[in-house]
């Protein structure tokens, strides 16, 4: 939008927001009891920008100050493959001992299942726009803590809908993921603001209706 502005001060900016897979539309709500082991959940594809190093660094962090037992999911990420032997070398450790479970590509249904047993959703990205990942977490109603990029922070407002972090920073990302643990009312109030303002911006029949009135728009 600002580089459209700065080459048109006068430009007409419309604004259509995206539709979610048709599985999480008619998924159930999030709606899962805390118990001693907190699972954490991530998507994210083999790609060096979208923060697996991260993800490694505030687990390397949880395991060290030891606060409570934890579980990492990561989905998009093959186990085993070049990518990850990589970045286990930049980091020094290996995801099983930093309790980082890779489960490969995974279906809507199997994403839904995991997120839906999950206690809080984890977008660790350096450079990113809308993430799909972050909406559909959002739109199931899960606990969510992002890195402040790109357009993010149109879908976490901070401290209201979610948590945002700075960008490539672990310890504040593993404070974040303590924060959730130690104040699960809190973060529930996050999650159940976040998913009433998914639930809007991805609602079928807006979509539709901001897409015909850009083109009617741009037709007149």
């Amino acid at each position: 939008k600002q580089v459209a502005l700065f080459n048109n001060p006068k430009v007409r900016y419309f604004h259509v927001d995206e539709a979610l897979r048709p599985q999480f539309y008619s998924a159930p709500t999030w709606q899962k009891e805390r118990n001693w082991h907190f699972v954490i959940y991530t998507t994210i594809s083999d790609t060096i920008y979208k923060g697996f190093d991260v993800v490694m660094r505030a687990a390397e962090i949880l395991k060290e100050y030891n606060y409570f037992d934890f579980e990492w999911n990561v989905a998009g990420i093959i186990p085993g493959s070049d990518f990850v032997r990589w970045f286990e070398k930049i980091v020094g450790q290996k995801c099983d001992r930093l309790n980082i479970r890779l489960l490969g590509r995974q279906s809507p249904e199997q994403l839904i299942s995991g997120l839906l047993g999950s206690d809080l959703y984890v977008h660790p990205s350096y450079i990113d726009n809308s993430p799909n990942s972050l909406c559909e977490a959002q739109y199931l109603g899960i606990p969510c803590c992002a890195t402040n990029v790109g357009g993010v922070s149109s879908l976490i407002k901070n401290k209201e809908t979610g948590i945002l972090v700075p960008v490539n920073a672990p310890y504040d990302m593993a404070m974040a993921i303590k924060d959730c643990h130690d104040n699960e009312v809190q973060w529930r109030t996050y999650a159940n603001a976040g998913m009433r303002e998914a639930q809007k911006r991805h609602s079928p029949n807006n979509i539709i209706n901001q897409l015909l009135y850009a083109y009617k728009e741009l037709t007149k």
